[in-house]
């Protein structure tokens, strides 16, 4: 796999926008209802959490978030791999990336 090139995202675009959607219509149809605790677009815009996207190219591969807890921990949030690039290391790349945030 390319390298992925990291930005932390303000939920802007269209393709970050599209992800999180794909991410939450995924939550929903795998999960009990009230076990769905992933963020919307809105809940990855608050204070505290800072949300990231890879690119590989011009290509958005992944999505991932840190909630901010206290100075010394966080709880990652709503992590996912576009479809195009499952198995290809983007989700551990994403996890790497958030744990040594």
């Amino acid at each position: 796999m390319q390298d992925i090139e990291f930005r932390v995202d303000d939920l802007t675009a269209s393709e970050s926008q599209a992800l999180v959607r794909r991410h939450l219509e995924g939550m929903h149809a795998n999960s009990p209802q009230d076990s769905v605790h992933a963020f919307d677009i809105d809940k990855l815009r608050q204070p505290g959490v800072t949300f990231w996207t890879g690119w590989v190219g011009e290509e958005i591969a992944v999505m991932g978030a840190l909630k901010r807890l206290d100075a010394e921990s966080g709880e990652i949030k709503s992590m996912r791999v576009a479809d195009a690039f499952l198995g290809r290391g983007a989700g551990r790349a994403m996890l790497e990336h958030i744990l040594s945030e």
